[in-house]
Parts: structure tokens; sequence; C-alpha cells
């Protein structure tokens, strides 16, 4: 057994999960908490109040997903806690004894409502409890607007002596107290939740969890024996083995796909590509499976795949600029790296239909013998790589579908999946693609990313990340590639403002430059369309097309109409300030204001139109 991992301060996050609920903590803070199903917003942070003298040291037990947080006070231990989930509930437990209080800050996420239901176990040990409810339409992440297709509800209670402040401060004081973070869809289901996970003592539920950890860790091939005992940090290396198989497991939902990671709440092709190479070098073959049967459920349903994916009984899809490539070629490539491993070639043959499907959408999109990018690469959403260059072939997309193409095709041809027809054609198309790869990707002998076609392929729109903003939606490209219009979705208090900014123009006389200059010609009332046109070539070297003459003629009269509407507003405010203040009839108010008689009707329209 290696030995226990420390964490002191170093920042790391880890991961608590079951399956259902999934907590990710720091140290002895838990920074996110969620579920079921793992696609799902977190609802609340737990932190330890930062105390001057207040020390920490977090260890997880090996082999388990079990975390032990030793507290100290000026360097004297007052107390340890324990985080671990139940094995087949959706609930998790901190265990804690104290010689000394602490404080812990309870912050509840933004779009979750609460209410204060301790009361209903007053006759426990409980001294506090929140429910949290998110109503249908909550967004599963904070990084992309996809909705909750279902009400989610939390509870969390704290059993013990201490008490919650009106603050949502928790002071747990000296003694044993238990912290229960449970989840559930629907309301009922969480309050039953709750009712099965205080029934039992929460040690039964811990050694359930040692056992079940134990037993899953067994399982794995044994790295002390394939390891030979001078293996250079060879003790490292076990213990890395160890984190990385807790980890995965702790973070692939019931579902069979596996979380990105913190903050990210979706399933990534891309990325559980890396995770089933893993499991299958750890020995664990049912979890890569499991990936698998994760993607062939959502294909069953949509009858295609997309970059990522929400976890859970319905699905949104987060697209990128090109889910026909790269992507697909991951697919094809997993699969044969657990059929190899597993021999199943009964189930490969039931995910047959996605491999098939997978391999033509990247056929659909070759040009000149290259496929594009994704976009969401990770060196394209670092920006090492300018978005720029995604209609560009990829050295990366055209080498996974020589790979995707060479196992495929070479099953097909073995199984008799494909008539000889369409099989000669598949394998002319990748032969073609495989001879003239090293002349599109090493010119020179140096291997690059990325090379221009020499028939543009630029896109009008892609659905992906504007390249100007930052924003995630459809955008527009010009011939070049850059960004015309991007999806900007702007905070609305970051336009919807109360202030007002006046600026001062001055007249015609005035000797203004500049910017204020240019906007007088504009929005000038008194200069003519002529006079403007001439100022702007002259005084601003800006050139007179017919677009821009047309667009100055309709400044002047959006200027024009300005100042008649403001007259109007003025006369029509006088006309009923002297029949309220006079008692004056509307005709007498417009004689006393010397308005024409051609006019008037004008007037009398207006106002009969403000009384309805």
């Amino acid at each position: 057994m290696s030995e226990t991992r420390v964490y002191e301060n170093d920042g790391g996050i880890h991961c608590i999960g079951n399956g259902m609920l999934a907590a990710y903590g720091q140290g002895p803070n838990m920074i996110q908490v969620f579920g079921p199903p793992y696609s799902s917003p977190s609802y609340m942070k737990l932190n330890l109040c930062d105390k001057s003298g207040l020390e920490v040291i977090s260890r997880r037990e090996p082999q388990t997903a079990v975390w032990h947080h030793q507290l100290f006070w000026n360097g004297e231990p007052i107390g340890e806690m324990v985080d671990f989930m139940a094995v087949d509930l959706p609930c998790m437990f901190r265990m804690v004894e104290l010689t000394r209080p602490v404080v812990f800050s309870v912050e509840i996420e933004k779009g979750w409502k609460i209410c204060q239901n301790g009361a209903r176990y007053q006759n426990t040990e409980v001294i506090a409890g929140i429910l949290a409810y998110a109503d249908a339409g909550i967004s599963v992440y904070e990084h992309a607007p996809y909705p909750s297709y279902r009400e989610i509800n939390h509870q969390f209670l704290a059993l013990g002596n201490g008490e919650l402040k009106g603050d949502m401060s928790l002071v747990l004081k000296e003694g044993v107290s238990l912290l229960v973070w449970i989840g559930g869809e629907e309301y009922h289901k969480c309050i039953q939740n709750t009712e099965q996970a205080l029934r039992r003592p929460p040690e039964e539920y811990l050694a359930e969890t040692r056992k079940w950890w134990q037993d899953y860790s067994r399982q794995r091939i044994d790295f002390e024996k394939a390891l030979p005992k001078d293996t250079p940090f060879r003790e490292k290396v076990l213990a890395a083995v160890d984190d990385t198989a807790v980890l995965i497991k702790t973070q692939q939902s019931a579902q069979g796909g596996v979380l990105a990671g913190h903050n990210y709440h979706l399933a990534y092709v891309r990325d559980q590509y890396g995770t089933s190479r893993c499991l299958l070098k750890l020995g664990y073959l049912e979890e890569a499976k499991k990936i698998l049967e994760f993607y062939f459920d959502i294909f069953g349903r949509y009858g295609k795949i997309h970059n990522a994916q929400t976890i859970g009984d319905s699905h949104h899809f987060h697209i990128h600029e090109n889910d026909n490539v790269e992507i697909t070629g991951y697919l094809i490539v997993q699969a044969f790296d657990y059929y190899q491993k597993s021999g199943d070639k009964a189930f490969l043959k039931k995910i047959y239909p996605m491999l098939e499907w997978a391999w033509f959408s990247q056929v659909q999109e070759l040009h000149e013998n290259m496929l594009p990018f994704n976009g969401d690469e990770t060196y394209v959403a670092g920006g090492i790589l300018p978005r720029t260059v995604l209609c560009q072939g990829s050295a990366e997309s055209t080498l996974l579908f020589l790979a995707a193409g060479e196992r495929l095709l070479s099953f097909s041809k073995a199984e008799g999946m494909w008539d000889s027809q369409q099989l000669d054609e598949q394998w002319k198309r990748f032969q073609t693609v495989k001879e003239q790869y090293k002349g599109h990707f090493y010119p020179g002998g140096d291997l690059i990313t990325n090379r221009a076609f020499s028939q543009s392929q630029k896109k009008r729109f892609l659905h992906g990340v504007c390249q100007n903003c930052g924003s995630f939606g459809w955008n527009e490209l010009d011939e070049s590639g850059e960004n015309l219009v991007g999806n900007v979705k702007e905070k609305i208090e970051n336009y919807d403002l109360l202030t007002a900014i006046m600026i001062c123009l001055g007249t015609t006389d005035d000797n203004s430059s500049g910017i204020l200059k240019l906007l007088e010609v504009l929005l000038s009332t008194e200069r003519e369309v002529e006079e403007k046109k001439k100022i702007l070539q002259e005084d601003f070297a800006i050139e007179m097309t017919k677009t821009l003459e047309s667009e100055v003629s309709t400044m002047c009269n959006l200027s024009k109409g300005v100042e008649e509407k403001g007259i109007e507003k003025g006369i029509l405010f006088s006309i009923k300030s002297l029949m309220e203040t006079m008692g004056w009839s509307a005709e007498q108010a417009m004689g006393g204001l010397k308005i024409p008689e051609s006019e008037r009707d004008k007037y009398i329209t207006e106002l009969k139109n403000e009384k309805l």
C-alpha cells in the first residue's frame, strides 16, 4: 500500500463522488456540491473561516475517496474532519470532532432559493437545516446557458453542538458534529433521501464506503508487483496511479459519462478519450466500456454526437465550429482501443452504427485530402493557435482520420460490414489522404499544425467562439475568416444604465476641433447637407461614397427631425399648462401662443391622443 498523500495549502482540487452526487473540495473547503445528475449546477460552498493560528492538513486514505482534514491551532491539534460519500445514496457526510470551536461560512449559489427547514427535525440532533431548490431552467453550469429540464433540490444539515447564525456562518463547538449534504431531483426524493441518510449512524456508511473503494481498487492492475523495486520515483508513481484511479471514478456518473472537471459539468469527447486510455491501462475495462455506452445512448436518441454533452436523462449539445471532425476520429479510436483490450467483438458490433456515422461525418469534410479543425482543441481554446485558421487543414484532425480509418476499415473488411464497392471506395479515400499527409504537414521535414487550402473553404457562419469578443454562439465571418458579427450578450448591468452624459457641441461659429467638431457637423440643424459633406471631405479627409452621402443626408434629416419633435413637445406642453392654470380652452391657449391656424389641428389631435 502506498503512503498517504498530504495536501498542505497547495491549492489542489479533489473530487468526492459516487455517480449521483459530486463535490469538489479544496483542502477542507467544499467549493462545489452538485447532482444528481452530474450535469447540474453547484448549489453551495462551505469554507472554513480563515482565522489566525488555524492550520489544516488534508489527506486521502489510500485506495479510497475518503478524505481526512486535521485541524491545528497554533501548532496544537484541535480536531479532525472526515469526508466521504455514501455508496448508493446521493449523500455526502462530514464527521467532525473538535476540542475547540471552528466557524464555517455557508454560501448559497446564485439562482437557488432557500428555506430554513431545521425545525422539521426538532426531535433529532439537527442544529441547522437548509433546503435549497432551483426551478427547471437554471443553467447546468456557469460557463454555458444550458437549462436543466427539471427542478433540483438539495438539503444541507448540521447535527451536534453549534448554531447557524443570521449571516450564514456555521459555528461548530467542542465535541462531535456531523454535516450532511443530500441531493434529489424532485422535492419528495430529496426528503426521502434525507430520511434514509439519518436512519443509521455515519460510521456504518463510512465502513460501507471504505469496503466499496477497497474492492474497486483491487480490480485494477497490481502496480506494486508490476513495477520493479528499483524503478525511479517508484513510490510517487504508485501514489499517482492511486490518485488518478480514484479521481476518475469519483467523476464518472451513473450514466457512464465522466466530468471534464471542476467548473465543467459536461462530458467532452476529447477529454474522455484520454480518460478511457487511462482506465484501460489501469485495468478498468468496464468503466471504459461505460463511457462508450454513454455515447451510444446519446447517438441512439439523436443520431449524432457533438463536442460535449450534458450528463443525465436529457441532453444538451455543446457545439463547436466543426464537430464532424477531430472528435469523431477520437470516438472510433476509443472504441477500438477498448476492443483491443477486451476482445468484446459483440459490443463493438453493437455500437458500429455510431462508428460508421463518425467515419462518414469526417469523409464529407475532406477537402484537398485534409480535414479542418474542430475549434475546441486545447491549443486553439488556449489561444496558442489563432481561430482564423479553423477552416484550414489540421494535422491533428487528419491524423485522427487515418488512425480511425485504418482500424475501422480493416474491421469492416474482416467482418463483412460493408459491400465490396463501398469498402473499395473508402480504402481509396484513406490511401489518398495517407499518401499526401507528409507533403501537407511535413514541408521541409518539420511538422506544422495547419495548412491553408489552395481554394478557400471559409464558412460564412460558424457556431463557436467569437475571436474578437470571446462570446459563444453563432458568428458571421468575412472572406478572410475574421469575425464580422459575434453573438455578443452583455450583462444587463453593463448597458441598462441610469447615468446620462451631456456633451456640449457648440455652434457653427465655434472653433472646436477633433471629435467635438465632427459631432457638431454631423448633428447640426443649421448646416445643409452639401456643407456637411464638404467639411467632412476637406477637414476630416472622409471620402464621400454613395453610401456615405446617403448616411449624411439621413443624419441631417434625423437632426432636423429631433429638433422639430422637441419644438412640438415644447408647444404642446405650453398649451396644456395654459389650459390648466388659466382655465382656457385649447383654442384660447393656441391663440395666446400665436400658433398659426394651419398647425392647430395637429395639436388638437395630439391632445386628444394623450387623453386616450
